[in-house]
């Protein structure tokens, strides 16, 4: 696998979080954020779907560089905390335990997109 590529695809996910991060981020909820780790989920289920079905190294590329600069953990548990530290019980629950659920919910949809697509 090729470091410059990994270090392109890299750099267009966190270009990618940015973008969602500076126009959908709020003082009241971080909607960028979460869209950023359901956006990258979807494409995961997707990508894991095609490196399952004909292991690509663009594919790779894309899963390791783009998906992981795009969602970024650190960001969901800082904000989560955030929420709980500010007394904000229900937004920081929502947040930190929908997040998840719904990450494995679009990793499932990420996945029934793909074999949709090449019926």
């Amino acid at each position: 696998m090729s470091i410059i590529l990994l270090s392109i695809f890299g750099v267009l996910g966190v270009l990618s979080r940015y973008t969602l991060d500076t126009f959908f981020n709020t003082k009241d909820f971080p909607i960028g954020t979460l869209s950023a780790n359901l956006l990258g989920c979807l494409l995961a289920g997707i990508i894991f779907q095609i490196i399952q079905t004909k292991s690509s190294d663009l594919s790779q590329l894309f899963l390791i560089g783009f998906c992981g600069a795009l969602t970024t953990f650190s960001s969901y548990a800082l904000q989560g905390f955030q929420f709980l530290q500010k007394d904000q019980t229900l937004k920081g629950f929502f947040y930190l335990f929908g997040s998840p659920l719904l990450g494995v919910l679009f990793i499932f949809l990420g996945i029934k997109i793909f074999q949709l697509s090449i019926r």
